[in-house]
């Protein structure tokens, strides 16, 4: 019998053990349980000690069942898997981790990463030299495909309408009858020779660009001493110039910005290509040239500058550049392009 005792105590210890180590290894909490285990173990065999050896046996049974019942329930009840296991490295961990980082907030794209966006595909499609630049909510925004300045053409015309205000301004002169339609006839026409002529006999020749382009610190623009049209600049540039007429300016009187502006908002129907689709209220003035090559073939430069409204009656500037279109009609289908691209993305902000 003592045998017998001896057996059946060493069962229940074998027992008790193999638990607490099974959990101890994964559960840390479990550490307070095996203290408790072996206390019960103390009680136990003091308590089977009074009783004779056949009662010995559920004593011993019965005190194991209950431990083991306790101990379950503790770990059932607070969740102790969860909360205390050690973490598991699994060849999964990799893959898991990927799937928290998808499901992690991202933030928002910027305006300037969506007009961005918005202008890489078209930029992409084509080969030709382009330059653009937007000024909305007090940010510059700008991309191009080429370092080398642009030649402006007929967009050179607002630069010479500017400086010819600004200098009236400075003489508190006024422009006579046939200078005021010399001026209209510049920007909506977009005629030559009425360019040439305030160019020539009201400022005095390219000088004055020069003197223009250094006031407003259009670092990057410089005219051409046999073309007006041949101006090289740059988009950026061209910001410059249309902040100085539809931003309040030191440069322009409110009345001298508002007879450019009126002057840019009435150009002449045929003429209102580039930025002029977007709405009939665009100010805009465009410019177009053709580049002969010495192999007799030719591409056109075409360009749009201008404010575009929008649905808060704020204005947003917009200059697009662009060279060696294989024609007239590509480099106008080219700005459209951008220009609508653009103003999706503006007016949904």
């Amino acid at each position: 019998m003592t045998r017998i005792k001896k057996y059946i105590q060493a069962i229940c210890l074998g027992i008790a053990l193999l638990f607490v180590i099974y959990f101890l290894i994964r559960y840390w909490f479990v550490t307070c349980l095996l203290v408790l285990a072996i206390l019960a173990l103390v009680v136990q065999t003091s308590i089977a000690r009074k009783f004779q050896l056949r009662n010995r046996l559920i004593v011993y049974l019965g005190i194991t069942g209950l431990l083991w019942t306790v101990m379950t329930m503790t770990i059932i009840q607070f969740d102790i898997p969860k909360v205390f296991a050690l973490p598991v490295i699994s060849k999964n961990s990799a893959s898991t981790q990927d799937e928290v980082a998808k499901q992690a907030p991202t933030t928002d794209p910027t305006l300037e990463e969506k007009v961005k966006a918005a202008w890489q595909p078209i930029l992409a499609q084509h080969k030709e030299p382009i330059a653009l630049a937007v000024w909305v909510d007090n940010q510059l925004i700008t991309d191009q495909t080429s370092n080398e300045p642009f030649y402006t053409a007929s967009i050179v015309k607002v630069a010479v309408a500017t400086r010819l205000l600004h200098t009236l301004q400075e003489t508190n002169e006024t422009l006579s009858a046939d200078d005021t339609e010399a001026l209209r006839s510049m920007i909506e026409d977009s005629d030559n020779e009425d360019t040439t002529y305030l160019l020539d006999e009201k400022l005095g020749g390219v000088t004055a660009l020069n003197q223009l382009f250094k006031d407003l610190d259009m670092k990057d623009t410089t005219s051409d001493e046999e073309s007006w049209g041949l101006t090289k600049t740059t988009a950026s540039d061209q910001i410059k110039l249309l902040r100085t007429i539809f931003e309040p300016s030191d440069y322009l009187t409110t009345d001298s910005q508002n007879q450019i502006k009126e002057l840019m908002q009435n150009v002449s129907t045929e003429q209102r290509f580039g930025l002029g689709v977007l709405s009939d209220q665009v100010a805009l003035k465009n410019g177009w040239l053709n580049d002969e090559k010495e192999d007799g073939s030719e591409t056109w430069i075409v360009n749009s500058i201008g404010a575009i409204p929008t649905n808060d009656n704020q204005d947003y500037l917009m200059a697009i550049l662009t060279s060696e279109n294989e024609s007239m009609e590509s480099g106008q289908a080219l700005l459209q392009e951008l220009a609508e691209a653009t103003n999706q993305v503006i007016v949904s902000k």
